[in-house]
C-alpha cells in the first residue's frame, strides 16, 4: 500500500476539525506568551522584597552617612552650646507621668516656638540637601543593621 497524501494532507489531518494549521501555530504561542508571563510574575513576587529592602538599604546608609560626615565636620564648641541649650529646654518640661493626648479632655498647651527651636537644635545641619532631618544612628553591628533616627512621631517618622 502506497502513502499518496502530501505532507501538506498529512499536517491538515493531525489538527482537529474546524482549526486551521495556523490557528494551532497561534494557540500554541499564545501558551507560551502566558507562561512566560507567569514566570515573570512568579519572580517578581520572589524578589520584591529583596530588592525593596536593597533600595531601603541604600536610603538609609546615605542619610546615616550624611549625618556622620555632618558630626565629624560640626564645631566640638558649637555641638556642646546646642547640646546645653537642648539641655535646659529638657530641664523645662513637666515632671511626672506622660500624658495621653487621647485621654486628655483639653488639649495640653505646647509652646510651639520653643519646641520648634528645640526640633532645630536636634539636627546639625538643620535640613540636608535631601531634606533629611536625621538625628542620630542606631546599631545592630551583629545583624549588620544600621537605622537614622529621626525626631518626632509623624507618620512619615514613623
Amino acid at each position: 500500500m502506497q502513502n499518496t497524501m502530501s505532507k501538506a494532507d498529512q499536517a491538515a489531518s493531525l489538527v482537529p476539525a474546524g482549526r486551521t494549521p495556523n490557528s494551532a501555530k497561534q494557540q500554541k504561542l499564545a501558551v507560551s506568551i502566558l507562561l512566560q508571563f507567569l514566570a515573570m510574575v512568579g519572580i517578581g513576587v520572589f524578589v520584591y522584597s529583596s530588592a525593596a529592602d536593597w533600595f531601603a538599604r541604600l536610603n538609609h546608609n546615605a542619610e546615616i552617612s550624611g549625618y556622620t560626615s555632618s558630626v565629624v565636620e560640626a564645631d566640638p564648641q558649637q555641638i556642646s552650646q546646642t547640646l546645653q541649650v537642648a539641655q535646659e529646654y529638657n530641664s523645662s518640661m513637666p515632671a511626672g507621668m506622660l500624658r495621653d493626648p487621647y485621654l486628655t479632655p483639653e488639649p495640653v498647651a505646647v509652646d510651639d516656638n520653643a519646641y520648634a527651636k528645640y526640633e532645630q537644635l536636634l539636627r546639625l545641619n538643620n535640613v540636608d540637601e535631601a531634606g533629611s532631618t536625621v538625628i542620630g544612628e542606631v546599631t545592630y553591628p551583629s545583624l549588620g543593621i544600621g537605622l537614622p533616627i529621626y525626631h518626632g512621631t509623624s507618620e512619615s517618622v514613623l
